[in-house]
């Protein structure tokens, strides 16, 4: 097992760490579970008036949360629209839901799905996302003419610890730490954990680009954006 020895920090959020941690652990690493975030839904009103207002041929799920927070809104057994996503954990929360998933690239990039996805012109798209989230993906399908509709669905609400919580905690050092949204390399940020003997492992060059701004090293980004994408990302620096 090529992590025997190894202390790993998750820093997603709780509900979502539990894979990735038995993952690591089998590997035998120690793992650290700090959730640096908390999903929060938002903007509830104004996704049930859009949907009451229109009928959507498409939705468009680009992340875990956006699949959480949009069924806390919408009841599933009344969803009549064709669903695509991005990433194989997206696919599987909405097939737990007991829906299908329609279309998803075989690459794991929200930029790849607007290229692929197979719409007809002036089809209805409805994209739910983080409040974070930039546009590409609006425009992308823009110009594919297709309309479309999207609402700020949820929000990454930051979890602040004491000096005396985080010293408990992180009482060992950390041999890796990894990074699994944006939201999660900004809430770091603000904690001022020390990085200096630690390799930094990010989800995907999104993730990195927050890091790189704040002039947060970056040892590794996962070529495939999953949590088994950034283990073969730590494996590549053992190696």
């Amino acid at each position: 097992m090529f992590l025997n020895g190894k202390t790993i920090l998750i820093t997603r959020p709780k509900a979502q760490s539990v894979l990735f941690s038995n993952q690591l652990k089998a590997l035998g690493a120690k793992v650290i579970s700090l959730p640096l975030i908390q999903l929060e839904a938002i903007n509830k009103k104004e996704i049930q008036l859009v949907f009451n207002q229109h009928q959507f041929d498409w939705i468009v799920f680009t992340s875990y949360n956006a699949v959480i927070t949009f069924f806390e809104v919408i009841r599933k057994d009344l969803f009549k629209a064709k669903i695509a996503v991005v990433g194989q954990k997206t696919k599987e929360t909405v097939e737990k839901m007991g829906l299908n998933v329609d279309f998803m690239p075989k690459e794991f990039k929200a930029a790849v799905l607007g290229k692929e996805i197979p719409i007809l012109p002036n089809e209805k798209i409805f994209i739910p996302l983080s409040e974070l989230a930039n546009d590409n993906l609006i425009n992308q399908l823009k110009q594919r003419a297709a309309q479309v509709f999207s609402i700020k669905t949820y929000q990454n609400k930051p979890i602040f610890y004491t000096k005396e919580e985080l010293k408990q905690l992180l009482s060992q050092p950390l041999d890796f730490i990894t990074f699994t949204s944006a939201s999660c390399v900004s809430a770091f940020l603000k904690l001022n954990i020390p990085t200096t003997h630690s390799a930094l492992i990010y989800i995907g060059p999104e993730t990195a680009k927050v890091a790189q701004k704040n002039n947060l090293r970056i040892d590794a980004v996962a070529s495939e954006y999953t949590t088994d994408g950034m283990i073969d990302a730590i494996k590549m620096l053992l190696s």
